[in-house]
């Protein structure tokens, strides 16, 4: 992010909020939002002198959220992909997804209708009752995976259906070329070698 940027927009947020903060308060707030982009930030900036409802200054935490949401939004959402996916594909193709953790969370699942469906298969098979248990459960593991580093070679592996793999499509969940970017191991020359 830019400094002068930086600086503007923090300084309007510590006036509205009648805060005069200190070097080394403005260089800790610098340091710890420094991943957002310019845009980012005076977004969030703007989100909280709209929102925030206290006299103290927002934490970095509360300006990240306003601007990319909290943990608990990225789960809900991460399982939103899931079902949608389930919706549009079904069990009977090949995925791939562009975020890693939702990858994850599906390959790890167990459950469904039947004691041995586990990964996509097996979230293919849970009953629209019993997906009122599944989206609390996907998302809270969704927003552990979030806060750890993935190893690298489960990145983007196949979710497997109901079909053979060399029979089912292949589709990609999120920018196709990115995820092929990702493929690690034997899936990325499985993939390259059947021409997807």
């Amino acid at each position: 992010m830019d400094e002068q940027v930086f600086m503007k927009s923090f300084m309007v947020m510590c006036e509205m909020f009648d805060k005069t903060p200190s070097a080394e308060l403005t260089a800790l707030y610098s340091m710890a939002l420094d991943d957002l982009s310019d845009t980012e930030f005076k977004q969030a900036v703007a989100n909280v002198i709209n929102t925030h409802r206290y006299a103290n200054l927002p934490k970095p935490v509360d300006l990240r959220e306003a601007v990319r949401g909290s943990a608990d939004d990225k789960g809900v959402l991460a399982v939103q992909v899931i079902e949608d996916a389930i919706r549009k594909y079904g069990s009977g193709v090949s995925l791939y997804f562009e975020d890693i953790a939702i990858g994850e969370i599906v390959r790890r699942y167990t459950g469904g209708q039947e004691m041995f469906n586990t990964g996509w298969a097996g979230l293919c098979t849970v009953t629209v009752d019993d997906w009122k248990f599944e989206r609390p459960r996907l998302a809270k593991l969704y927003n552990a995976l979030i806060r750890q580093p993935l190893p690298p070679l489960e990145i983007c592996h196949g979710m497997y259906g109901n079909q053979p793999d060399h029979q089912a499509e292949t589709v990609y969940i999120g920018d196709k070329d990115n995820i092929q970017r990702l493929l690690v191991g034997t899936e990325g020359a499985k993939l390259k070698e059947l021409g997807a």
